[in-house]
């Protein structure tokens, strides 16, 4: 029932992200009601695709799933990356005099010295 949830959610996420860049899918896809007077009834045709894909991925064993999550983890990990690095660009730092009024270095020292203090506090906690 998970596999199926997720399965549905991705596939509206994917749809309505599509729809936004002007791509025009069948509603169907993500879910419609075939029949006016059944409105309980919601089929997505896009939800078994993407099962089928889990499947899969899932019946090549761990190897192939391994392979998978790691090429996975390493798309999520580039796309926080490039974020970062586009963000850092875009850094104007004489906007930071309110927020770091003695500058970033007196914040970072503060902040060492808050964790050196944390120390321990989980043994008397």
């Amino acid at each position: 029932i998970g596999a199926a949830t997720i399965s549905r959610s991705l596939t509206s996420y994917i749809v309505n992200a599509l729809d936004m860049q002007g791509v025009q899918i069948h509603p169907c896809v993500a879910g419609c009601t075939p029949f006016p007077s059944a409105k309980w009834l919601n089929i997505s045709l896009g939800a078994p695709l993407v099962l089928g894909v889990v499947t899969v991925v899932v019946a090549g064993g761990a190897k192939t799933n391994a392979t998978i999550t790691g090429a996975m983890t390493v798309l999520k990990v580039a796309i926080v990356v490039f974020v970062i690095v586009l963000g850092a660009s875009m850094v104007d730092t004489a906007r930071w005099v309110p927020i770091f009024p003695h500058g970033v270095s007196a914040t970072l020292q503060a902040a060492a010295t808050l964790n050196y203090a944390f120390i321990g506090y989980d043994v008397i906690a």
